[in-house]
């Protein structure tokens, strides 16, 4: 069904921006692991500038129609596009999490533009908060369980920790367990309130519209 008709402006950019993207940037990171593994003897360039604009073809060609039929998409498109942009997080910030925090609230903004275009009743809304929560918390105990074992792999992590952070102490492997849990468990649960909180509001934005 094609809902743009009945959409903001503000809205269509967000679906195309969050829909366009990930195209670009796909394929220019493929072009960039070909040549890393396959062709390093040859120019970096011919490999990712073609890659990328291979991407904005496809969102010329596909973007409009994506962005109409975007509340029609299957959940495990949706699921894939969220671990999308969390995996892209994870990398663009060197392993480092608390940024995937706002994947969550993006992606209740776009649930919550869903409902409201959709005309979902309240009753359906409010079952569908606890999952959606549950799993912005889930993918987010995953990336937390990556950074550990990215951290506990390096021998030297105490005393990049304790330069980075300018401590004038040694970082135990001891303290090092207890910032994984402690700050870890602290992140899921945020995730998993941000989301949460995201979600509530957009009821009850939505809820008052409709009054």
């Amino acid at each position: 069904m094609i809902y743009t008709g009945i959409m903001k402006i503000y809205d269509k950019l967000f679906l195309g921006f969050i829909f366009g993207f990930p195209a670009p940037f796909i394929l220019f990171s493929l072009g960039l692991v070909l040549w890393m593994f396959l062709f390093r003897n040859s120019v970096v360039y011919y490999f990712v500038i073609p890659g990328f604009f291979s991407g904005i073809i496809l969102d010329i060609l596909f973007l409009k129609k994506l962005i109409r039929n975007a509340f029609d998409l299957s959940q495990a498109i949706l699921i894939s596009l969220y671990v999308f942009y969390s995996v892209m997080s994870f990398g663009f910030f060197m392993g480092f999490p608390v940024p995937n925090l706002i994947v969550g609230p993006i992606a209740a903004y776009f649930i919550g533009l869903k409902w409201k275009i959709m005309n979902t009743s309240e009753d359906q809304r409010e079952k569908s908060i606890r999952p959606f929560s549950l799993f912005c918390g889930l993918i987010m105990f995953i990336i937390c369980l990556l950074t550990a074992l990215m951290g506990l792999s390096q021998k030297e992590i105490g005393l990049e920790l304790k330069g980075m952070l300018g401590l004038n102490f040694d970082v135990t492997r001891t303290m090092i367990w207890a910032l994984i849990l402690i700050g870890g468990s602290f992140l899921v649960m945020c995730q998993y309130f941000l989301s949460r909180i995201s979600l509530l509001i957009i009821l009850k934005m939505t809820h008052n519209k409709s009054l």
